[in-house]
């Protein structure tokens, strides 16, 4: 009986703290351009795999000043795209944690296309 209660208990508080700390997040989404026009796009080549590109964005964001605290890549984010280059994703979408009260950067600086604040359960 006292093992199952630990296990309750246990459960209880890692929900309990995985909701403290979304409710410590922030959480912003950004496209990736066409035509491998972002600033990042050297550092970040579309050709490594899913979790090597998480990896070097993360490593880019934070040489930018952004603490990152998860970050997460969905592939095809976007069915339908235009054409144009640097104006239009090419489909895929990163999605960012930063912990609340963190400074931010100016997301214009860095040029990030449809650099937006976004629902902390989408994406990862």
């Amino acid at each position: 009986m006292k093992v199952i209660n630990c296990i309750v208990l246990l459960s209880v508080l890692s929900l309990a703290s995985c909701e403290k700390d979304d409710e410590n997040t922030l959480c912003y989404s950004f496209d990736v351009r066409q035509c491998h026009t972002d600033l990042f796009s050297s550092d970040v080549p579309e050709s490594d795999t899913k979790q090597l590109r998480e990896q070097k964005m993360k490593n880019w964001l934070e040489d930018q000043s952004y603490k990152i605290k998860d970050i997460s890549l969905v592939i095809s984010f976007h069915e339908a795209v235009c054409e144009a280059c640097h104006v239009c994703p090419q489909g895929d979408r990163y999605f960012i944690k930063i912990a609340d009260g963190d400074d931010i950067p100016d997301a214009e600086d860095l040029q990030l296309l449809n650099f937006e604040t976004a629902d902390c359960e989408e994406g990862f």
